[in-house]
């Protein structure tokens, strides 16, 4: 049983790998015994496809911030804007 606490499980790099695409990656997990995740979002736009996976997958949970790399993108209106999609 795997449960993994630091995934980006909706990183379009997926589509152009050896799965062919985020769901088929998925199932690879899940065949190998995944059974759970957390499914980072690192930017607002990030924050919205992690959420988006969290609601079509029940076993894949959303957390959603800001990395440091990317804070030099956001704006005031940030924290405002991260709890509006909670």
């Amino acid at each position: 049983m795997l449960f993994d606490t630091h995934a980006h499980l909706h990183d379009p790099r997926y589509e152009t790998s050896e799965w062919g695409s985020n769901e088929g990656m998925i199932q690879s997990a899940i065949d190998a015994g995944l059974v759970g995740a957390v499914n980072i979002g690192t930017n607002l736009r990030d924050a919205a496809d992690a959420i988006a996976f969290a609601e079509k997958y029940p076993f894949i949970y959303a957390a959603i911030g800001m990395y440091p790399s990317e804070a030099q993108y956001a704006g005031a209106e940030l924290d405002s804007q991260l709890a509006e999609m909670e």
